[in-house]
């Protein structure tokens, strides 16, 4: 028997998606991949000379 497929508004999306949300363990990441974050967003620099979409991508 096929079910019917109904649509679920912005609010009962919103509620599924917290309760889906509230169930999942905190990630804590390791100490190491903070480091390396830490120290990309201090290398991190971007330059207005390379062509338009790659400015980001330059680490200094």
């Amino acid at each position: 028997m096929k079910k019917k497929i109904t649509s679920l508004s912005h609010t009962e999306f919103a509620v599924l998606v917290r309760r889906v949300v509230r169930q999942e363990e905190p990630m804590e990441p390791k100490e190491s991949t903070l480091q390396f974050l830490k120290t990309l967003a201090r290398n991190y620099r971007a330059s207005e000379r390379m062509p338009e979409g790659l400015q980001g991508y330059v680490l200094g």
